[in-house]
């Protein structure tokens, strides 16, 4: 019984540690509306702000230009141009996928995407 509890726990905690260093995102907002008001897009993530070393972001394959800031919870926050990304998908586009690359201070490096859909 005690065996069984200890593997049970280990492999919980292995499942908890493993899931907590994969970066995840979010664009806001969740849908692009191309002559929708508004200057920026932001991409929140679970990645506190005091590992960041840099990052890169990228739009449908294409860097592009950004800040950073740390929002409440103390987690890097990506903001960038609305008007840039809307220049970056081109008149096609029924889609804008995200891609965050951040290198940890510790020299690790993470990524996350999210996609979000694209309304003329």
């Amino acid at each position: 019984m005690f065996k069984v509890v200890v593997c049970s726990f280990c492999l919980l905690l292995g499942l908890v540690v493993g899931n907590a260093s994969a970066l995840e995102i979010t664009v806001s907002p969740s849908v692009l509306v191309v002559n929708a008001p508004g200057d920026a897009v932001s991409i929140h993530t679970n990645m506190p702000g005091a590992v960041v070393g840099s990052c890169g972001l990228s739009v449908n394959g294409t860097s592009i230009d950004f800040g950073t800031f740390t929002d409440n919870c103390g987690n890097i926050v990506v903001r960038c141009s609305r008007k840039v990304v809307v220049g970056v998908l081109g008149d096609d586009a029924e889609t804008a996928t995200f891609c965050l690359t951040v290198e940890t201070v510790a020299g690790t490096t993470e990524s996350g995407t999210d996609t979000v859909s694209v309304k003329r």
